[in-house]
């Protein structure tokens, strides 16, 4: 998925729970792209170097990066120091090893997704790649489906919900 269906996906999912913050869920779907994302881009910006064409050719410190923002162990030991801190449970934060790094452990075929760095540089070959356009186009159909059927739910609840007085009191 690309970093942005990520945070389409946290959107349609926690928004139309009203004790969720979906904009914190968004925050953490994209997180991990943005942890190794935005180093890299400057770094190509500063260095003057082209995008690397193959995964191989860029700088090794990105491979720590990257492990580290899509590693189900580091996702859920900053969960847990947020939670010892706050004394407060984030559910928002969920959204990152569930709605990011689970969802790119099957659709990662070259680069494979190390979801138990630094433990282990493990990771299971996708079942396809989010390259594909198939693929890329139901990433986005997906979360839009349930953004409209959640919309278009609200107002069908909406309008057949009927009071009969003010106060909901019936007379007899």
């Amino acid at each position: 998925m690309t970093t942005w269906t990520h945070g389409l996906l946290a959107f349609s999912i926690y928004q139309p729970f009203k004790k969720y913050n979906w904009k914190k869920a968004v925050w953490w779907a994209i997180f991990s792209d943005l942890f190794w994302g935005i180093p890299l881009t400057i770094y190509l910006l500063i260095s003057h170097a082209s995008i690397p064409n193959d995964f191989n050719q860029a700088p090794s410190w990105f491979y720590t990066l990257y492990g580290l923002s899509h590693s189900f162990v580091v996702a859920f030991i900053v969960i847990g120091i947020v939670y010892y801190i706050t004394k407060k449970f984030q559910s928002e934060m969920l959204a990152w090893p569930f709605l990011h790094i689970l969802m790119d452990i099957p659709g990662h075929t070259y680069f494979q997704t190390p979801f138990l760095y630094p433990l282990s540089n493990f990771s299971i070959h996708g079942f396809f790649s989010w390259t594909d356009k198939y693929f890329d186009i139901a990433s986005y159909i997906i979360p839009l489906l349930i953004i409209g059927f959640t919309f278009f739910g609200k107002k069908l609840l909406q309008k057949n919900i009927k009071v009969d007085h003010p106060r909901g009191v019936r007379e007899s």
